[in-house]
C-alpha cells in the first residue's frame, strides 16, 4: 500500500494513462518536486525506477489485450504506448520470457485445453 499521497497520485496516472509517453518531469510536477527528488522518492516508495514501473504496467496491459482480443501485435504495441513494434516485442520477451505472439498462442492453447 502506497501511503505517500503524491506517489499514489502518480501511480494512478500511470495506471490510467500507461499508453501516454510522459517524461519524468511531468510526474515530478504532479508531486510538486524536482526531477531528481522524484526519481529517488519513486524508487524508495515503489521499489523500482519510474520508467521500469511504466513498462511493467504497459506489459501487463499488453498481456491482457493479447489474451482477450484478436488485435494485431503491432496495434497492441501502439495502444500500450510503444512507438516501435520491434522494441515492444523485445521488451515483452524480456519481461515475460516469450514473444507476444507466443504468449497469445500459449494462452489460446491453455484456454482450448481448459474448455474441452
Amino acid at each position: 500500500v502506497i501511503t505517500d499521497e503524491r506517489m499514489a497520485k502518480v501511480l494512478n496516472v500511470i495506471e490510467r494513462l500507461y499508453y501516454q509517453n510522459f517524461d519524468i518531469d511531468y510526474y515530478a510536477g504532479i508531486c510538486g518536486i524536482g526531477r531528481d527528488r522524484f526519481m529517488h522518492l519513486f524508487k524508495d516508495t515503489v521499489g523500482v525506477p519510474p520508467n521500469r514501473y511504466v513498462i511493467g504496467v504497459r506489459i501487463k496491459n499488453a498481456k491482457r489485450m493479447l489474451s482477450s482480443t484478436g488485435m494485431p501485435v503491432g496495434e497492441i504495441a501502439e495502444r500500450c504506448g510503444f512507438t516501435d513494434p520491434l522494441y515492444f516485442s523485445r521488451t515483452f520477451r524480456k519481461y515475460t520470457g516469450v514473444s507476444p505472439s507466443d504468449y497469445r498462442r500459449i494462452f489460446e492453447s491453455a484456454n482450448a485445453r481448459g474448455s474441452t
